[in-house]
């Protein structure tokens, strides 16, 4: 039994997977000191689900790293200071300590969050694999 798949907005029997439409909407462009990937509109707009990932757990990271910076300088800081300047010296590692302390991903680096993030992703992309669009009138529509 031969079944075209038809859109169900139009009855057009131009239809597409997304995933489709994103791997063919992907070109690389060489040059000669560059090496580019050019994305086109139609692609963007069906591109696959990205890793979900919230504000906090990229804020934690960032404080942390930065306390990862500036305890090392207040050491160095430290160890080249005069009398004049620990005041500096002290806030430089108590910055650097809270920065360390607050931005200890609790929680957000577990393996049930990354668990739970990669359900969730997974869940996402499976959805995305049904997904198929119509190329004659831009509607979407999932396949079971």
């Amino acid at each position: 039994m031969n079944r075209t798949l038809r859109c169900p907005c139009c009855s057009s029997n131009q239809v597409r997977r997304h995933e489709q439409i994103w791997l063919q909407g992907q070109s690389t462009v060489r040059g000669p000191r560059y090496t580019t990937i050019r994305i086109s509109d139609l692609a963007q707009r069906h591109a696959p689900p990205s890793l979900p990932r919230t504000s906090g757990y990229w804020y934690g990271r960032l404080a942390w790293h930065a306390g990862l910076a500036l305890v090392p300088l207040g050491i160095a800081l430290f160890c080249l200071a005069t009398r004049g300047s620990m005041l500096m010296v002290g806030t430089c590692m108590a910055v650097g300590f809270a920065l360390l302390w607050g931005g200890w991903p609790r929680g957000r680096m577990s393996t049930d969050w990354d668990q739970m993030l990669s359900q969730e992703h997974d869940n996402a992309m499976a959805r995305y694999r049904r997904q198929w669009a119509c190329l004659s009138c831009g509607s979407s529509f999932q396949v079971s």
